[in-house]
């Protein structure tokens, strides 16, 4: 497959929409669709993805596979996540992709119950439409599961991965009912508290005040839509499952460098040993703090994001310098 070539512009970032899957969902208020799609009729569905060209860029090509890094948020979490970890990923010779999961950001929401399986479907279909050759793959949160699941379905075309505050299959109590009823009644205060106005209270506590104010105002709109709130109960009911589908079907062990970014957990907690347990299985894993107690790592420590991505491009270049069959 031939890279996929974005066109000459002075721009060092592109909006793309990557077709997908099946028809997106049709409005229910009865009004137009997006795009001048008309009333009530399913339209075929795409996802919006930004990709941000490295300094070094002159022609609009994607560079080589190891200097190409997709980003997968964490759920219910759009692209704006990443806001403060692309300029200086970029500034470090990376083409950065950034994309928004059904429903989130400027996605259309898709119809009908949702999986993980959908999901990295999805994702997959973004790698190979953007970066053919492969790419290191970063997993914020439930996007950590997300990651893990195409590597072990696509070797090919993953050169390393970090995992960030990652969820965790060890953690079997989340796919419990009581887990799951706790979830649910959490999605509908927090679907409530949106429509009583507290988005900038919520944002407040993620941490996306420290974006720009034209980020921050982006993030205050896009996560307060009714499509926003939608696609993350549906995530969340997927989380559930694939904990339970992943404690019983673990995942082969990835090949490729990976690097697990944890937030300051306490030392004794249970998620402090999930995480260095699973590293401890890897034969080319790294451990690493960040300097936050925050869940939102990207967010309040964009460094360490982008000290893993590094330490995991050049684990993999010299993987790939070695003679040894």
């Amino acid at each position: 497959m031939s890279p996929f070539r974005l066109p000459r512009t002075t721009s060092q970032h592109h909006h793309v929409r990557v077709p997908v899957g099946l028809p997106a969902a049709p409005r229910t208020d009865g009004g137009p669709g997006p795009a001048g799609t008309r009333r009530g009729r399913a339209r075929r569905r795409w996802l919006h993805a930004v990709v941000h060209l490295p300094s070094s860029s002159a022609d609009g090509t994607l560079p080589d596979p190891g200097r190409t890094v997709l980003l997968e948020s964490g759920l219910g979490l759009s692209r704006v996540l990443w806001s403060r970890v692309t300029a200086p990923l970029t500034a470090a010779g990376f083409t950065v992709i950034v994309y928004d999961r059904a429903g989130l950001g400027q996605s259309p929401l898709a119809r009908g119950r949702r999986t993980a399986r959908d999901h990295v479907a999805d994702l997959y279909t973004v790698l190979t439409h953007l970066a053919p050759r492969g790419a290191i793959l970063v997993g914020h949160s439930y996007g950590g599961l997300l990651v893990r699941m195409l590597a072990s379905e696509h070797p090919d075309q993953v050169t390393g991965l970090v995992l960030v505050d990652p969820s965790s299959e060890g953690s079997t109590a989340e796919a419990s009912s009581g887990a799951r009823y706790l979830n649910s009644v959490g999605q509908q205060v927090l679907t409530g508290l949106y429509g009583l106005g507290a988005a900038p209270l919520i944002s407040l506590l993620q941490g996306y005040h420290l974006l720009p104010r034209r980020l921050h105002a982006k993030v205050l709109h896009e996560d307060a839509t009714e499509a926003s709130q939608t696609a993350r109960g549906q995530e969340l009911e997927a989380y559930s499952d694939t904990i339970a589908d992943l404690g019983a079907r673990p995942l082969p062990t990835p090949q490729v460098p990976v690097v697990l970014l944890a937030a300051r957990h306490p030392a004794g907690s249970a998620w402090a040993g999930y995480y260095r347990d699973y590293v401890a299985s890897l034969p080319r894993g790294l451990f690493r703090t960040a300097r936050t107690r925050s869940h939102m790592v990207p967010l309040r420590d964009p460094g360490a994001v982008v000290m893993a991505v590094r330490w995991v491009w050049q684990r993999a270049g010299e993987h790939e310098a070695c003679p040894c069959p």
